[in-house]
C-alpha cells in the first residue's frame, strides 16, 4: 500500500486488530494513530513510530521493527519545551510518554539506527511491562541506553544484544544536566542477559553507576574482544553461581563479578566469555 492509498484501505480494518504488518509504507504513523486498540505491530522497511502516535498505543503489546535502512532512532520523541522569555531559558515541564502494556520488542537489521529514542530534558519515555527486548544487526548503534532510560525497565527479563558492529555499551553515562548522584540503577527481574559478536563493546556500563541484577542467572558474552568490564561501578549479581568461559572448566562466582572478569582477562587475552548458571 503506498500514500493516502494505504490510509484510506485501513479505516475499515481498524476497530479491533490484533496484528498488524506493515511492507514498504511511508503512511505508516497515519496508519498506526487509528489503531487504538492494537495489540501486535509487526514493521518491515517502514518508518519510524513519531511522537504524535505514541498516547495512542495504550494497548500495544508486541512489536517488531525489521529491514529499515532510514530511521535513525525508534521512537520519534519531539521535544516540547518553551522558550521562557522571562527566565531567560526553557520551561521545567516534562511530558512522560508510556507504552504501559507493551511487553516484547524486537529490532532487526535497522542499518542506520542510532538511539532507540533521543533522550531530552523535556520528554521521557516509559516501558513498565517491558519484559524482552531483542536488538540485532544495528550497525550504527553505539549504545542502546543512558542510564535514566533503564530506571523503568522494571519488568525486563530477558536482554539480547547481537551482531551490532559499532556498539560500546549497553548504558551510556548521563550528560550532566541528567546525571543523579550516588544511583543505584535496579534491574529486579532481569534474568537473562546475551552479549554476541560485539567487537566494539566496552562494557555494559563504564559510569560511575551501580547496578543490581539481583534475579540475574544467566550471563552469555561471545565474540566481544574489547570488553573491559561489565561495570565500573559497583555491580551485585547473588544469583549467579558459576561462570564458564570457552577456555577452562566451569569456576564458582564467588566474588564480584567485575573483579573475576578482570582475573579471566589476565589469564586469557581476548578470550570468549560463556556464563551460564
Amino acid at each position: 500500500m503506498e500514500g493516502t492509498q494505504a490510509i484510506s484501505a485501513t479505516w475499515p480494518l481498524c476497530q479491533y486488530p490484533r496484528r498488524l504488518i506493515l511492507e514498504g509504507c511511508r503512511a505508516c504513523s497515519s496508519i498506526i494513530a487509528c489503531y487504538v486498540v492494537l495489540k501486535d505491530l509487526k514493521h518491515r522497511d517502514t518508518h519510524i513510530i513519531s511522537s504524535n502516535v505514541l498516547p495512542q498505543l495504550t494497548k500495544l503489546e508486541h512489536i517488531e521493527l525489521k529491514d529499515n535502512k532510514l530511521a535513525e532512532e525508534v521512537f520519534e520523541v519531539i521535544p516540547e519545551g518553551t522558550n521562557d522569555n522571562n527566565n531567560g531559558g526553557f520551561s521545567k515541564s516534562q511530558t512522560v510518554f508510556n507504552i504501559p502494556n507493551l511487553t516484547f520488542l524486537e529490532i532487526d537489521k535497522l542499518n542506520n539506527l542510532r538511539y532507540l529514542w533521543k533522550r531530552n530534558r523535556w520528554m521521557v519515555l516509559e516501558f513498565p511491562k517491558l519484559t524482552y527486548l531483542n536488538i540485532r544487526g544495528c550497525r550504527w548503534l553505539e549504545h542502546v541506553f543512558t542510564s535514566s532510560m533503564v530506571g523503568s525497565l522494571v519488568q525486563l527479563d530477558t536482554l539480547w544484544i547481537h551482531d551490532c558492529q559499532n556498539l560500546e555499551l549497553i548504558v551510556k553515562e548521563e550528560e550532566r544536566d541528567f546525571r543523579v548522584n550516588d544511583q543505584i540503577i535496579s534491574l529486579p527481574n532481569l534474568k537473562v542477559l546475551k552479549l554476541d559478536n560485539l567487537p566494539c563493546l566496552k562494557g555494559f556500563c563504564l559510569g560511575e553507576e551501580a547496578f543490581s541484577w539481583p534475579s540475574l542467572d544467566i550471563l552469555s558474552i561471545h565474540y566481544c574482544p574489547a570488553i573491559t568490564v561489565l561495570t565500573k561501578g559497583q555491580l551485585d549479581t547473588p544469583a549467579l553461581k558459576k561462570m564458564y568461559t570457552t577456555f577452562e572448566s566451569p569456576c564458582e562466582v564467588r566474588e564480584d563479578l567485575n573483579s573475576l572478569m578482570k582475573k579471566k582477562l589476565q589469564e586469557v587475552p581476548n578470550y570468549l566469555l560463556a556464563v551460564l548458571l
